[in-house]
């Protein structure tokens, strides 16, 4: 296909072929494309000769070339237009262009051509534009310097620091004031020459001090850099503000905190660490008075302050609480309290007395809070007039209590360290501190004396490489060796040498040491000489085993001479009854009085013995006892039942009061034994009054008991006898004038208690009688 072209002067064809922009050619009524230029061929990506024929639709995106022929045709019928469309490439990239069309005649066919400009570059340079708009945005609105605009002596824009030193909180606030209003009265002229040269070309950029008013009617000293401008096609002035009087206190401050820092790691006394702090605080917040108190038991109490004496005397000791002034609210709500008005702020009311007494109407309060989120105390400013803190006043105060905190706790922790570093030097036991590989990095003065070895003789040595030696037990330097790989602590015995060879036993722990992330940063271990424990326990062991060999004889012996014992005396018992009936028969009763001493006599040695073989028994854990649940409430009804007639021979009320109470595990017929005892004791020591048995059920938040408690009206006990009551053969004195006994039935009632897991106890004293008290646990 040739090129309408071909017929036009050759004038035409030179600015086709030369243009910088793309120009296609294309036929009105068929919508092909007759020809197109070097350009248009270099942004498609076809060659002229492909390009020739290509209906126009085809240079476009498919999805939008309805919309495409909607504005080729209008092209075609107005004659002219400009759009922005894009194209396709070869290879499948988008390119925005703009087209601008007419509509011409070539070789007598209406045609229309379309010059395609490539709007890639315009793009990219907006995006450029964009984003250093963008940055030079975000550098204002950090807040790191004042940025300001000014048209018509009105600002059309501040950022956020210019706002906050000037005592607002918003920069909107200050958008549309003049500079009238905000200047210093005499500083208004300089301002105004300055911004007159800058606006007439006289000087490119300014800069100059002046001084303008803070919201709350003070003066800040102000520096200014500031050059002309274009602002929405009007002049204007852009320029930079800093607050030269808060750089100042601000770089004070700093200064100060780091004299602080360094009398810190001196060792400063806390107090002057925290009067230091007071006056930074006061040279940076202007017309401030500072104070510290420090948190003990819910109180406050003075840690440094630059009140008056009197001032602190009164609050000394203030409880914290939601509506205590500004310290005492802090530091209970764990949050700052900004009070710029003490007379009109409802937690001050209690106080405002001692505010008007002392001259101050703002108090600002921070809670000063270690990392465990516990608080430690307050710190407070006063100001004699009516003040409400800016951001940057706030952000001082959060500082102030940051750094009080770092004092707070580096002194209590280098007191602390000071105490254990004393107490490990000076402990009997060896101390060992290791690196994470277990090399030696400290010992104390007690792990030379225990093994003889210096410092200087291990370091760098792992301890078990020069503590272990032949009869040291290969399993349990294993056991110890695991346990650390493992990162668990390590308690436990093993044999060591010392420096010179001699061995001794070690009760050896070793805790790993950790840092606040929970890193290893070491290991400790404390070595203790239990050489002449081992031997005790040594010796305790052979005893033991000498005394249990003991037992066994003693009850093998006791259970022969019982036999051996009790089959003479029934036979004597035995005889004495035949005889006593005889007697009886042929009424010789003067000779039966002899007959019931032989029988009463008889009877009691038996019994003696008994007691004695079943104490045997229990000691030696010999008497088996039968476990199942048991009613108490029935067998103790049983066994008042049985005694009744002995309390009615003495004349005596024997009452019993019991309830339903859960069963207990034990041996039915022991416990009857146990019930038995007691009511019997009771009764064979009280001459007149009552005895009293009660069965009940206690409760607590741990467990259920039923308790049994057996009260007599008798003489009572000496309380020196008290502790010996339960003891074999022990009897009080009074006891042994009055009545037969043995004294085992407490000692044997106490054992068969204990047996069945119960608990016995005694209350008594002279003339007001005596209660036994046993309790078993519920099931």
């Amino acid at each position: 296909m040739s090129s309408p072209l071909e017929k036009q002067p050759d004038f035409y064809r030179v600015l086709f072929e030369a243009a910088n922009d793309a120009i296609f050619l294309a036929d009105v009524e068929t919508g092909r494309l007759l020809d197109a230029n070097p350009r248009a061929c270099e942004l498609i990506g076809y060659t002229r000769d492909e390009i020739r024929g290509m209906h126009h639709l085809e240079l476009h995106p498919p999805e939008k070339r309805e919309r495409y022929q909607t504005i080729f045709q209008r092209h075609a019928e107005t004659g002219q237009a400009i759009e922005e469309v894009e194209v396709l490439h070869r290879n499948g990239t988008r390119i925005p262009v703009e087209i601008s069309a007419s509509r011409i005649t070539l070789d007598g066919r209406p045609t229309l051509i379309g010059i395609f400009r490539d709007l890639r570059p315009r793009y990219e340079l907006e995006q450029v534009l964009q984003e250093r708009e963008s940055h030079y945005r975000i550098l204002a609105e950090q807040d790191l310097i004042g940025v300001y605009l000014i048209q018509d002596n009105r600002f059309v824009y501040v950022n956020r620091y210019i706002a906050n030193f000037l005592g607002y909180e918003h920069p909107e606030e200050l958008i549309g004031r003049t500079i009238a209003e905000l200047a210093y009265p005499e500083d208004l002229p300089l301002i105004e020459e300055q911004i007159r040269r800058r606006l007439s070309g006289e000087v490119k950029t300014v800069h100059y001090a002046l001084r303008a008013y803070h919201r709350q009617g003070h003066v800040v000293d102000i520096e200014v850099i500031g050059s002309a401008t274009t602002y929405r096609g009007r002049p204007a002035i852009l320029g930079v503000m800093l607050h030269t009087s808060e750089v100042r206190r601000q770089a004070r401050f700093y200064e100060a905190e780091s004299r602080i820092l360094q009398h810190l790691l001196r060792g400063t006394p806390q107090e002057a660490l925290l009067d230091a702090l007071c006056t930074a605080l006061e040279q940076r917040l202007s017309d401030s008075t500072c104070t510290i108190q420090l948190l003990c038991e819910g109180r406050l109490y003075r840690g440094a302050s630059h009140m008056p004496p009197e001032y602190d005397a009164a609050i000394e000791g203030l409880a914290i609480g939601p509506e205590v002034g500004s310290c005492g609210t802090a530091a209970f709500t764990r949050a700052p309290v900004w009070v710029a008005d003490v007379h009109a702020d409802p937690r001050w009311t209690p106080y405002r007395e001692l505010a008007e007494r002392f001259n101050f109407r703002a108090c600002w309060s921070y809670p000063i809070q270690n990392a465990r989120g516990e608080v430690l105390g307050t710190i407070a400013v006063y100001f004699p007039t009516v003040r409400a803190p800016e951001v940057a006043e706030k952000d001082v105060l959060a500082r102030g209590a940051a750094l009080a905190t770092l004092i707070l706790e580096t002194q209590r922790l280098q007191a602390e360290n000071a105490r254990l570093a004393e107490v490990a030097r000076q402990t009997s036991s060896g101390v060992v501190i290791t690196d994470p590989e277990r090399r030696v990095q400290w010992l104390n003065e007690g792990f030379t004396r225990l093994t003889g070895y210096t410092l200087k003789d291990v370091y760098g040595r792992r301890p078990m490489e020069f503590l272990a030696g032949p009869q040291t037990d290969q399993k349990t330097l294993e056991t110890i060796e695991q346990c650390l790989r493992e990162g668990l602590p390590v308690h436990t015995r093993i044999y060591f040498y010392r420096k010179d060879g001699t061995g001794f036993w070690d009760e050896l722990r070793i805790e790993p040491l950790r840092d606040a992330e929970g890193r290893l940063i070491g290991l400790m271990g404390l070595n203790h000489d239990i050489t002449e424990l081992v031997k005790y326990e040594q010796e305790l062991k052979r005893a033991r085993a000498e005394a249990e060999a003991a037992a066994r004889l003693k009850a093998a012996f006791l259970a022969n001479m019982s036999h051996e014992i009790r089959t003479p005396l029934n036979s004597i018992l035995g005889f004495a009854e035949l005889l006593d009936e005889q007697l009886a028969v042929h009424a010789l009763e003067p000779l039966r009085e002899f007959t019931g001493i032989i029988q009463r006599s008889g009877r009691r040695l038996l019994r003696l013995i008994n007691d004695i073989l079943e104490l045997s028994r229990l000691e030696a854990e010999r008497l088996v006892l039968q476990t199942e649940p048991c009613a108490l409430h029935t067998i103790v009804e049983e066994a008042v039942a049985e005694l009744q007639p002995l309390a009615e021979q003495k004349n005596l009320a024997l009452i019993v009061h019991t309830r339903q109470v859960p069963p207990v595990l034990g041996d039915p017929r022991r416990l009857h034994q146990i019930v038995t005892n007691l009511v019997a004791n009771a009764l064979k020591y009280t001459t007149q009054g009552e005895v009293r048995v009660d069965l009940q059920v206690e409760t607590t938040d741990q467990s259920r008991r039923v308790v049994l408690r057996v009260t007599d009206t008798g003489p009572g006990i000496d309380p020196a006898f008290l502790p010996h009551l339960f003891e074999p053969f022990q009897r009080a004195p009074s006891e042994q004038d009055r009545s037969e006994g043995s004294g085992l039935g407490l000692a044997i009632t106490k054992r068969l208690v204990e047996q069945m897991h119960g608990h016995i106890t005694v209350d008594s004293a002279p003339g007001r009688g005596t209660t036994f008290t046993v309790t078993f646990p519920a099931l």
